[in-house]
């Protein structure tokens, strides 16, 4: 019988893949594209790799009497980028809101992906969940943080007339990740994914350090809109989700909390996914990491 190896970013070593739930089959997540322009090399690597392991574990998946895999791969349809390019249509002349001068520069991009995705022979994933579909889920998911004193809101003095943001507290997320009190221990814990240590990751995120960070490598989870572009109603006024937090709600509506591989190799484990495991731990409360199985 067939045995598949990965590799485990995590723990750094290669082990058996063996579904969490064998009824319910392998579940993969890839992290897809943001959608403000034509697909590149690095999109096209990561799904060429997924529709691999995808296919392999449709063929072995009956013998080994597991249920058939659930490939999601998410597209990412906010951003401040594909408002850029709506709003110069729009200046050029385009007609129409500018609301719909996105969806239609958003629509076009997704278009041309799943052209590209599939010229080059790969399979369409089972869902592929649009962030702005999971508002909902990520005011949720930051509510939750909120209240489980992970993330704080602050108002941001230097925008007139004052706007709320909502920023993880890097140093709450040690706190619960970590296996004992100690520095040491934390900052380890929070660099077990890259293998990076905290400062090679300050020097590296694209994390703006703003004034009203308690910690320059909190990151922003929800920030305000103007009233020129999109934005949703939330507990901290109109806006919308930021960076790091469009993605990570859009699965569990495919198949719940628990995942298997999710692609990202060692040299794109960048600083972002680094905070991507402590606020889903800090959310879940798993702090032993189980529920993000194989990085």
């Amino acid at each position: 019988m067939v045995e598949i190896r990965l590799r485990n970013s995590r723990t750094r070593s290669v082990e058996v893949l063996t579904p969490l739930d064998p009824s319910r089959g392998v579940r993969m997540y890839l992290c897809g594209p943001t959608v403000y322009d034509r697909a590149h090399l690095g999109n096209a690597r990561n799904v060429i790799m997924f529709d691999v392991l995808y296919r392999l574990l449709r063929h072995v998946s009956p013998d080994k009497g597991w249920a058939p895999p659930v490939y999601v791969r998410n597209l990412t349809d906010v951003d401040d980028r594909i408002n850029a390019t709506a709003l110069a249509r729009r200046e050029a002349g385009a007609q129409g809101t500018l609301e719909a001068l996105i969806a239609e520069r958003s629509d076009e991009t997704i278009g041309w992906y799943r052209a590209d995705m599939g010229a080059l022979g790969c399979l369409p994933p089972d869902h592929e969940p649009r962030a702005t579909e999971h508002i909902d889920d990520m005011i949720a998911m930051i509510e939750t943080l909120v209240d489980k004193n992970f993330a704080y809101t602050v108002r941001s003095q230097s925008n007139n007339p004052p706007e709320e943001f909502v920023l993880a507290d890097r140093e709450a997320m040690l706190g619960e990740t970590a296996v004992s009190a100690g520095n040491a221990v934390r900052e380890a814990q929070y660099g077990a994914l890259s293998g990076r240590s905290v400062e090679d990751m300050i020097a590296g995120a694209r994390v703006e350090v703003a004034p009203y960070k308690r910690n320059p490598m909190d990151f922003v989870l929800w920030k305000p809109s103007t009233d020129d572009l999109p934005g949703w109603d939330s507990p901290w006024g109109r806006g919308g989700p930021a960076g790091i937090s469009n993605a990570r709600p859009c699965p569990r509506r495919s198949w719940g909390n628990l995942r298997h591989p999710r692609r990202r190799q060692r040299p794109d484990l960048s600083p972002s996914r680094e905070r991507d495991r402590p606020k889903l731990l800090c959310q879940s409360h798993r702090p032993d990491g189980a529920d993000l199985a194989a990085q």
